[in-house]
């Protein structure tokens, strides 16, 4: 299962990594290469393609394969595949780490960053 990037998720990146994946006659994944996408999401989408296994066939192939990345509501990273080349990865929004509603002097705010 692909999983969303700790650092990435804190961060708010949110974006698609497309890649080319090239399957050996053994349905195992032989190279990748990454053709667009947020550099904090690429090495995570990488190691999760690299876990891929296609059917056998009788010479090896090439796909273009899609992972996108959002943020949701939900409490938990979750995923799904949209088709064999596509997946949706939806990571937990990130708790808020200031008190905006701190006042410091005369109508200044006051942030707290841990």
């Amino acid at each position: 299962m692909a999983t969303y990037l700790p650092l990435a998720r804190a961060a708010h990146v949110q974006g698609v990594v497309v890649m080319i994946a090239e399957f050996g006659t053994d349905g195992a994944v032989t190279k990748i290469r990454v053709l667009n996408g947020p550099e904090m999401l690429q090495s995570g989408a990488v190691d999760f393609v690299k876990s891929w296994r296609a059917n056998t066939y009788t010479g090896p192939r090439t796909c273009p394969v899609v992972v996108t990345y959002t943020l949701g509501s939900s409490s938990q990273t979750s995923g799904k595949r949209i088709d064999p080349q596509h997946y949706t990865v939806v990571g937990a929004e990130p708790p808020c780490l200031c008190d905006p509603s701190g006042e410091v002097g005369r109508k200044r705010k006051r942030f707290l960053f841990f």
